[in-house]
């Protein structure tokens, strides 16, 4: 309620106003007949443009001049975009740079490290091999295949020479 006291506009909100919350249209009292004309017009166009709508076939369902009119379609519309490229704001093209440039070739980079070290911890501890020195440690493996090898030389060998007897 507004009242004008001394030459003075005082305000004192609307009767059963509450801080924070909204009426809505209809409880303002207002009719949206704008949205409701709009509307209309468009659930006409909805059902005008649903009945000429056809269930897409699959290529096999397809007679050829159907097949021929919709690659002769995809053509032209490949050529028309190639003709019409669309407009690429600055703002895109920067992120799509620092994204093609710089941000795959780093992550890409950095899976890579991460997986040769990953690998070459593994076959460390598969191996058996120590930080200490690694020429001791590849010779310490060849040694142990070494031996593995001669301990089943002779395993060979006292087989065959039982079963003679």
């Amino acid at each position: 309620m507004d009242k004008i006291l001394d030459g003075e506009l005082i305000h004192h909100g609307i009767k059963g106003q509450k801080w924070g919350v909204r009426r809505t249209q209809a409880q303002l009292g207002h009719t949206s007949g704008v949205k409701k004309r709009i509307s209309s017009v468009h659930r006409t166009k909805q059902k005008k443009s649903s009945k000429n709508v056809t269930k897409k076939k699959s290529v096999s369902e397809m007679t050829d001049t159907e097949l021929i009119t919709a690659i002769n379609r995809k053509r032209l519309e490949k050529q028309y975009l190639e003709l019409h490229p669309t407009k690429v704001s600055l703002g895109k093209q920067f992120t799509e740079k620092v994204i093609n440039e710089i941000a795959i070739p780093s992550v890409t980079y950095s899976a890579k490290n991460a997986t040769q070290k990953w690998v070459s911890k593994y076959l460390d501890k598969k191996l058996g091999l120590t930080n200490d020195d690694p020429m001791k440690a590849m010779q310490k493996v060849v040694n142990d295949m070494n031996t593995r090898k001669q301990y089943d030389e002779l395993k060979d060998y006292f087989e065959k020479r039982n079963n003679k007897k």
